[in-house]
């Protein structure tokens, strides 16, 4: 910070006397996008927001002077971009209409861009990124409009030349792309539509793991993928959200399957990165699942390890800087673990309402999660009051679009108006 501090210093001044310098001005801007972005990382949100928006107002100051090029506007497009990312991001503003208004300036870019240069391959390509983001945006709460994003991303890479096809940031982009799309089918309860393409992404990232079986990179991607797959079961098992009750039993033992993979994976991972500690939460995080779901298929006794699981989350949670990702999984695995007798929705609504705070109350899906802990501590009304709050956070309920997971269960929370679950009946 000190560093861009100074450069910063130095190219302000230039810029201000120079407004029509487009070299002077590309200092400013790189300065200014590179300070903001270590902000981000250091969790100054505001401050690091108010520099992104100093790069992106610049970069369009600099983008309608004579002679700019593809290369520039998309520089300007990456920025404003980033913009966006810190304006959308739960941990970041947690504004995704302001959010959504900087993806789409930069979507106009990238396609201004393609009217200059129709082959120009990197202007080619942003579209397909624009559209994944905008698509990652509230995808919980409107899945069926994220789907369409994501769709139109896949098909933008269809029609570019096969040689960038090949390419392999081009083919890990499409895989991501398939297993967006089966994300988005299992929020919209189409489960029978999510399977197979959770299945063709995860082909494709076996592929491109296959040449590297250590890298860091294609080993996230497996995780990520087996990790969205695994939920998608859990998903079809529950009986507030199964389309078909009698599959509860197959739908759980391929939950179990999914999640015993990724836990080889953090494993493999976790022994990479041994001296920074990384993954520790995330393994935690999916052995207490791995637990919830077996003991749903047959019974079994808490072990040593699901408890060691349950320290570790709650001592990341417990952190004052602990992450909303953090703070989600102590939350879910007090709330869900087996056998009963582990949980604690008292210290699940603690950091659930700390959650809440960090994504400014626009987040339904920890709403969702504070109205859960709040009916597991015996206080239905404030779950209700809490449900409600959630739902109010989502898009107008039409009979033309299927329920989202979201909506079913934060409806289902206010449908047990005045009831209590009993503790032999939370297991």
């Amino acid at each position: 910070m000190r560093s861009f501090d100074k450069a910063l210093a130095l190219a302000k001044p230039l810029a201000d006397a120079n407004p029509r310098d487009i070299e002077v001005l590309r200092a400013f801007v790189h300065t200014t996008e590179e300070r903001g972005e270590t902000l981000a990382g250091m969790g100054r949100v505001d401050d690091a927001v108010a520099a992104l928006r100093s790069a992106a107002d610049a970069y369009e100051r600099l983008i309608v002077l004579p002679g700019v090029t593809p290369k520039l506007i998309m520089e300007a497009s990456t920025a404003i971009q980033t913009l966006g990312d810190e304006l959308c991001q739960d941990d970041g503003l947690a504004n995704s209409e302001t959010g959504l208004v900087a993806y789409r300036r930069s979507l106009a870019l990238d396609e201004r861009a393609i009217q200059l240069d129709p082959n120009y391959m990197a202007a080619r390509r942003g579209p397909a990124y624009m559209h994944l983001h905008i698509g990652s945006v509230n995808s919980e709460v409107d899945p069926a409009r994220s789907l369409a994003e994501f769709r139109l991303a896949s098909s933008i890479l269809d029609s570019l030349p096969q040689t960038e096809q090949k390419k392999l940031f081009q083919r890990r982009l499409h895989a991501i792309l398939i297993r967006k799309q089966a994300m988005s089918l299992a929020e919209l309860g189409e489960y029978s539509q999510a399977s197979p393409l959770f299945e063709m992404s995860a082909t494709q990232f076996r592929e491109l793991l296959s040449a590297d079986r250590h890298d860091p990179l294609a080993l996230g991607d497996m995780k990520r993928g087996l990790d969205a797959e695994a939920d998608s079961y859990a998903y079809a098992a529950n009986p507030i959200l199964a389309d078909v009750p009698a599959d509860r039993l197959r739908n759980l033992r391929l939950a179990t399957d999914r999640l015993e993979q990724e836990a080889e994976i953090l494993r493999e991972l976790a022994k990479q990165a041994a001296d920074r500690g990384e993954f520790k939460t995330e393994l935690a995080n999916v052995m207490i699942r791995l637990n919830t779901v077996r003991n749903m298929v047959h019974a079994t006794a808490a072990t040593s390890a699901t408890r060691d699981s349950l320290e570790l989350l709650k001592k990341a949670a417990d952190q004052a800087n602990a992450s909303l990702q953090d703070l989600e999984f102590a939350i879910s695995a007090f709330l869900n673990v087996q056998p009963a007798t582990l949980r604690d929705a008292r210290q699940a609504i603690s950091w659930a309402e700390r959650g809440i705070n960090i994504t400014h109350h626009k987040n339904p899906g920890l709403l969702l999660l504070l109205a859960q802990a709040y009916r597991e501590a015996g206080q239905p009304q404030q779950a209700i009051a809490t449900a409600r709050q959630g739902l109010s956070l989502l898009p107008p309920d039409t009979t033309a679009n299927r329920k989202t997971r979201v909506r079913r269960l934060l409806e289902a929370e206010v449908a047990l108006d005045g009831y209590t679950v009993p503790r032999q009946m939370r297991q």
